[in-house]
């Protein structure tokens, strides 16, 4: 599927808004397809595992919200999906390119009732290192919830934030300060393929593709409020059109150019790509 049309844009519930990594945009889509009696697919972190999870109602929708920088676990999402789409219930399911591919591959054939999100992706490390960091800098406490990009107090000026069983003074750090941040931003932690990622193009898996809007300017007074967050939307097929048509009054949105977005998003063009010797020594150096 390629692009057709590429928008700026921010959910109008600044609660919403502020709790989302970028522009709350999912939060919207997910709405519209629960109103309809439909059923939404995300990921949420639940004891400090990223799994894709069923989600039917909308109170349940919060714990979707914001990046999760970490694999998530599918489990038996792919035959969870099946089962609605084939009890005739319209399905929002949301993940990586690859993960979007995946359920199109196993389902084997098109569904109406199925629309696909899709986010850029910069690639995942594993559980593994997140738990390591989390001890290392948690020591004793336990940690209950992790906010890869908290909004303090702004989108672009965020901070992973942990927060503890024992309600005391949470671990704040900068994402460019974080350990795991960092490493996962300059790309020495993601899995050996996400270097050869087949999906860092134009060429989408989903109806609608979401991401930060990075390096984006305000070209009019109603979008100059981009500070607290701003999504780049992709639109790649009828249906993804005419979901976002559905919902465009809850947004603030604006047309937008896909050549400006792809400067913001390297992996629109290519993906990170690091020399075999710099892994080499750099794996060699963690362990």
């Amino acid at each position: 599927i390629n692009v057709k049309n590429t928008y700026a844009a921010w959910n109008k519930n600044s609660a919403v808004r502020k709790r989302s990594s970028s522009g709350g945009v999912f939060s919207v889509l997910a709405s519209q397809i629960l109103e309809e009696g439909g059923v939404v697919i995300g990921v949420a972190l639940q004891d400090l595992e990223a799994r894709h999870v069923v989600i039917t109602k909308e109170s349940d929708l919060p714990a979707l919200n914001g990046s999760k920088y970490v694999q998530s676990n599918t489990g038996d999402i792919y035959k969870q999906v099946k089962k609605q789409l084939e009890a005739g219930k319209k399905v929002l399911f949301s993940g990586t390119p690859c993960q979007v591919h995946a359920i199109r591959q196993y389902l084997g054939k098109e569904y109406e009732n199925l629309i696909c999100i899709d986010v850029i992706c910069h690639g995942v490390p594993s559980l593994t290192m997140l738990y390591k960091h989390i001890a290392e800098v948690s020591g004793d406490r336990k940690a209950k919830d992790i906010k890869f990009r908290y909004k303090d107090p702004y989108w672009d000026y965020s901070y992973v934030k942990i927060e503890y069983m024992d309600g005391g003074i949470p671990y704040q750090e900068l994402t460019v300060d974080d350990d795991y941040f960092h490493l996962f931003n300059i790309s020495f932690t993601i899995r050996k393929s996400c270097h050869e990622c087949h999906y860092a193009n134009t060429h989408r898996q989903g109806d609608i593709t979401l991401a930060d809007y990075w390096g984006y300017r305000a070209h009019n007074l109603k979008m100059n409020n981009y500070f607290d967050g701003i999504s780049l939307i992709l639109v790649n097929s009828n249906r993804g059109k005419a979901l976002l048509e559905e919902i465009a009054s809850d947004l603030q949105i604006e047309l937008a150019s896909l050549e400006d977005a792809k400067r913001g998003q390297k992996c629109l063009s290519e993906p990170f790509k690091l020399p075999d010797e710099d892994l080499k020594a750099f794996w060699e150096d963690y362990n």
